[in-house]
């Protein structure tokens, strides 16, 4: 019972000590282009905090690092696949980052997701899944 009460109050004292909370917003945007083609463009906005240093320390790195830059990519285009079922055009993929005097961070992503409508497809509604595409 003893050690218990130890563990317990250890813990408690950790959550309280080292809980900091982090705000961090982002927004999608989503542009239908004629030929079915989506272009997405992600806002992730971060205001001052230690979050938005690590943010902006990665944003350089990617600024200066191709391979840092190819891997972002690369989940950028695993997070489409899952979301949407297609992989986005690499030639289409552009980031830009705004790192401010205060110490605030923007990140925008753009790329195209091909075949993202298709032509004679109609949306329906499936109950707890969503929203899904079938030809008609």
């Amino acid at each position: 019972m003893r050690v218990f009460m130890i563990v317990l109050l250890v813990t408690a004292l950790t959550s309280l000590a080292g809980g900091d909370d982090f705000e961090r917003t982002v927004d999608y945007r989503i542009e239908i282009q004629s030929n079915g083609t989506a272009r997405i463009t992600r806002i992730e906005k971060v205001p001052s905090s230690e979050l938005s240093r690590a943010y902006q320390i990665h944003g350089r790195e990617m600024e200066n690092d191709p391979e840092v830059r190819d891997n972002f990519f690369d989940q950028m285009s695993r997070e489409m696949y899952l979301l949407y079922g297609t992989t986005p055009d690499r030639e289409s993929f552009s980031v830009k980052f705004d790192f401010d005097d205060q110490g605030n961070y923007t990140s925008t992503v753009s790329l195209d997701l091909p075949g993202l409508v298709r032509k004679g497809a109609r949306a329906t509604s499936c109950p707890g899944r969503g929203w899904r595409t079938r030809a008609s």
